[in-house]
């Protein structure tokens, strides 16, 4: 516990998991963390999970299915963090969405000290997809098979309505089934697409990246959705959208992206919290400490 991420935080090892039917458990002196999985049918898996540990937490995950998988993690309570080996990474926010697929997967997960999180993933296996959604576009989905964030989007109200019905149906393995299945249908527009949804015009390719590019150059910045479309030449909705269709990604987590790569750029060329946080837009050094946290899963000092 502790190693590589300074002395106050707590790292699980695998080993360390006390398992027990369909639960598994962390020890007593990490906190209290928990999480339960329920097959609800062949190809559709509940996870439930409750984390509040002590101290800040990293928990190594290594996660493989006999197939890939769609992961649709709902943030009841609080906020967590995985990044994966290979360089990408995911933050899980308080009613929000979070959409994912991959089929194997080895990183980390970063829990905040003393903060209650609670989620519910549905996990939706390939076989499953390609019943509701068809064979081509499951294909599209999945990629190559690598850990592919989809979508971030906060929950809607009839989300709320079934996340709530779903929790109260514990045990009711029908109604549980139920409400997960409209769960999926209810946000399959954030991850299905076509392949003519999916193109974009050569015109507006150049548009979002040239919007990028700006981003870059005005890191520093108070940056608005309104300015970079402006820069763009596009619409707001249509920003968002190319954004979407090109990046996979919003343009709030790009710059996010963006900001946090090029502030551990510069913390490992020695400059000051402070300084850092200046030159990637953060006007005061706590709010810059918090995000690189959220992102990274550590503080800046520990670079």
């Amino acid at each position: 516990m502790g190693a590589g991420r300074g002395s106050s935080t707590l790292r699980v090892m695998p080993r360390m998991v006390l398992r027990e039917g369909n639960r598994r458990q962390l020890p007593d002196q990490f906190g209290q963390c928990w999480s339960q999985s329920d097959a609800l049918a062949d190809g559709l898996t509940l996870v439930t999970s409750s984390y509040q540990p002590l101290k800040p937490l990293v928990e190594e995950a290594e996660t493989a299915h006999s197939q890939p998988v769609l992961v649709m993690t709902f943030g009841l309570n609080g906020e967590s963090n995985y990044s994966e080996k290979r360089g990408a990474s995911m933050t899980f926010r308080q009613q929000h969405v979070t959409i994912a697929s991959f089929h194997h997967s080895l990183g980390e997960r970063y829990y905040p000290e003393r903060q209650k999180v609670d989620q519910l993933r549905l996990l939706v296996s390939e076989s499953m997809l390609e019943r509701y959604i068809g064979g081509a576009a499951t294909e599209r989905l999945f990629g190559d098979y690598r850990l592919r964030q989809h979508a971030c989007s906060r929950l809607a109200p009839v989300a709320q309505q079934h996340l709530y019905a779903l929790q109260q149906a514990q045990g009711d393995m029908l109604s549980m089934h139920i409400h997960a299945l409209n769960l999926l249908a209810a946000h399959r527009y954030l991850f299905e697409e076509t392949r003519e949804s999916a193109r974009l015009h050569p015109q507006d390719v150049v548009a979002v990246e040239r919007a990028r590019d700006w981003m870059v150059s005005h890191l520093s910045e108070t940056l608005s959705l309104g300015a970079l479309a402006l820069v763009a030449g596009l619409s707001e909705y249509k920003l968002k959208l190319a954004f979407h269709r090109h990046f996979n990604t919003t343009p709030g987590q790009m710059l996010l992206q963006l900001r946090m790569e090029e502030a551990h750029r510069l913390l490992e060329q020695g400059l000051q919290v402070a300084q850092v946080a200046w030159r990637v837009g953060y006007r005061h050094a706590n709010n810059f400490s918090v995000a690189f946290w959220r992102y990274y899963g550590r503080y800046p000092k520990s670079i």
